[in-house]
Protein backbone atom coordinates (compact mmCIF):
# COMPACT_ATOMS: atom_id res chain seq x y z
CA UNK A 1 0.00 0.00 0.00
CA UNK A 2 1.55 3.26 -1.31
CA UNK A 3 1.20 6.70 1.17
CA UNK A 4 -0.23 9.16 -1.61
CA UNK A 5 0.94 12.43 -0.15
CA UNK A 6 -1.03 15.18 -2.33
CA UNK A 7 -4.78 13.32 -1.15
CA UNK A 8 -3.40 13.69 2.20
CA UNK A 9 -2.85 17.16 1.82
CA UNK A 10 -5.95 17.75 -0.53
CA UNK A 11 -7.91 15.64 2.04
CA UNK A 12 -6.39 17.93 5.32
CA UNK A 13 -7.00 21.51 2.89
CA UNK A 14 -10.49 20.55 2.64
CA UNK A 15 -11.32 19.41 5.97
CA UNK A 16 -9.52 22.84 7.39
CA UNK A 17 -11.47 25.28 5.27
CA UNK A 18 -15.20 23.40 5.91
CA UNK A 19 -14.02 24.09 9.56
CA UNK A 20 -13.28 27.82 8.76
CA UNK A 21 -16.46 27.93 6.46
CA UNK A 22 -18.75 26.26 8.86
CA UNK A 23 -16.91 28.20 11.88
CA UNK A 24 -17.50 32.02 9.80
CA UNK A 25 -21.14 31.22 9.50
CA UNK A 26 -22.38 30.70 12.57
CA UNK A 27 -20.42 33.61 13.64
CA UNK A 28 -22.03 35.66 11.00
CA UNK A 29 -25.56 34.09 11.87
CA UNK A 30 -25.54 35.49 15.17
CA UNK A 31 -24.47 39.03 13.97
CA UNK A 32 -27.61 41.22 12.62
CA UNK A 33 -27.84 42.12 9.08
CA UNK A 34 -27.13 45.86 8.95
CA UNK A 35 -26.04 48.07 11.81
CA UNK A 36 -27.68 50.68 10.18
CA UNK A 37 -31.00 49.10 9.97
CA UNK A 38 -32.53 51.23 13.02
CA UNK A 39 -31.74 54.75 11.42
CA UNK A 40 -33.73 53.82 8.48
CA UNK A 41 -36.87 52.85 10.61
CA UNK A 42 -36.63 56.22 12.09
CA UNK A 43 -39.50 58.45 10.45
CA UNK A 44 -38.42 61.96 9.28
CA UNK A 45 -34.72 61.26 8.84
CA UNK A 46 -34.51 61.13 5.57
CA UNK A 47 -35.98 64.94 4.99
CA UNK A 48 -33.69 66.08 7.79
CA UNK A 49 -30.46 64.72 6.24
CA UNK A 50 -31.98 65.72 3.14
CA UNK A 51 -32.00 69.51 4.39
CA UNK A 52 -28.71 69.20 6.27
CA UNK A 53 -27.28 68.06 3.29
CA UNK A 54 -28.34 71.43 1.43
CA UNK A 55 -26.40 73.48 3.58
CA UNK A 56 -23.48 71.19 4.35
CA UNK A 57 -22.57 69.01 1.47
CA UNK A 58 -21.80 65.82 3.73
CA UNK A 59 -22.01 63.97 0.81
CA UNK A 60 -19.58 65.87 -1.59
CA UNK A 61 -17.03 66.14 1.95
CA UNK A 62 -16.61 62.18 2.35
CA UNK A 63 -16.19 61.81 -1.54
CA UNK A 64 -13.09 64.35 -1.07
CA UNK A 65 -11.88 62.82 1.87
CA UNK A 66 -11.45 59.45 0.41
CA UNK A 67 -9.76 60.37 -2.40
CA UNK A 68 -7.09 62.29 -0.56
CA UNK A 69 -7.11 59.43 1.77
CA UNK A 70 -6.11 57.58 -1.53
CA UNK A 71 -3.84 59.24 -2.82
CA UNK A 72 -2.06 60.25 0.82
CA UNK A 73 -1.25 56.20 1.42
CA UNK A 74 -0.31 55.91 -2.39
CA UNK A 75 2.09 58.64 -2.00
CA UNK A 76 3.38 56.51 1.37
CA UNK A 77 3.24 53.57 -0.54
CA UNK A 78 5.24 54.46 -3.52
CA UNK A 79 7.72 56.21 -0.92
CA UNK A 80 8.04 52.73 1.15
CA UNK A 81 8.74 50.79 -2.12
CA UNK A 82 11.25 53.35 -3.58
CA UNK A 83 13.12 52.92 0.24
CA UNK A 84 12.82 48.95 0.20
CA UNK A 85 14.40 49.24 -3.89
CA UNK A 86 17.04 51.42 -2.29
CA UNK A 87 16.51 54.01 -5.04
CA UNK A 88 16.00 56.99 -2.00
CA UNK A 89 17.14 57.48 1.57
Amino acid sequence: MKFDISNFFNSFIDSVGNWLDDTLSALFSILPDSPFAALSKVDGVDEILGIINFFIPINYMISVLQLWLIAVAGYYIWQLALRWAKAIE
